[in-house]
C-alpha cells in the first residue's frame, strides 16, 4: 500500500469509518467533512495523524 492510501486509511478508521462520513468538501488547504455520529470519532488517533499530540 504506498504512504498516501496508508495515511487516509488511517484517518478514515480514525473518523469512524466510511459510514459515519456525512459530507465531504475542500477548500483551498484543508478536506473539510460533516460526519454522522461524532462519538465514533477516536480524536487521539485523528490527532496523531494531524501531527498533533
Amino acid at each position: 500500500m504506498s504512504i498516501s492510501k496508508e495515511v487516509a486509511s488511517q484517518i478514515l478508521d480514525s473518523i469512524g469509518g466510511k459510514n459515519n462520513i456525512k459530507n465531504v468538501y475542500h477548500c483551498t488547504e484543508r478536506l473539510r467533512n460533516n460526519l454522522v455520529e461524532l462519538a465514533r470519532v477516536d480524536i487521539k488517533a485523528w490527532r496523531l495523524q494531524n501531527g498533533r499530540s
